[in-house]
């Protein structure tokens, strides 16, 4: 398994709104996802749902449904916002990292997406990853299973 994981290369685009929006899915308790707790829920026990974005790269493609073969990397960006709007409307926290990216527009935009900018990590290494992933779990130290 190592070999055959030493052996991938990188390759393809980045849509960091697929990930925002499967993110959601899956804490949520509608459908295709069920087994969630409802945010109501979740905020009467006084729990919190959280989501942890993490991109390596600038949108390069784009939505142009039912696909995303697009190249409007000013529309991606509108997704985003769009997609942390609606996270944190849900009380969601939303921590956010940069690892190694260079574009300052992704940068911002992921400090915008965080719940606060303390949410937000700009990791140029491995080691400023595991740092951001250490403090992330620091800020998550009551982990709550619901059924």
């Amino acid at each position: 398994v190592l070999d055959k994981i030493d052996a991938l290369t990188p390759q393809g685009e980045t849509y960091i709104p697929a990930g925002l929006s499967w993110g959601l899915r899956v804490l949520s308790d509608n459908e295709p996802f069920t087994g969630g707790a409802s945010y109501a829920t979740v905020q009467a026990q006084q729990g919190v749902k959280a989501l942890i974005l993490m991109t390596d790269g600038a949108n390069t493609a784009s939505a142009t449904y039912p696909h995303h073969n697009g190249s409007s990397a000013a529309d991606a960006n509108a997704k985003v916002e769009e997609l942390c709007d609606e996270i944190k409307i849900e009380k969601i926290e939303v921590f956010t990292i940069a690892f190694e990216v260079t574009d300052t527009t992704i940068k911002d935009l992921l400090e915008d997406c965080a719940t606060t900018p303390s949410k937000f990590f700009d990791a140029t290494n491995s080691a400023d990853l595991t740092e951001a992933f250490d403090k992330i779990a620091d800020n998550l130290q009551e982990l709550a299973l619901t059924k």
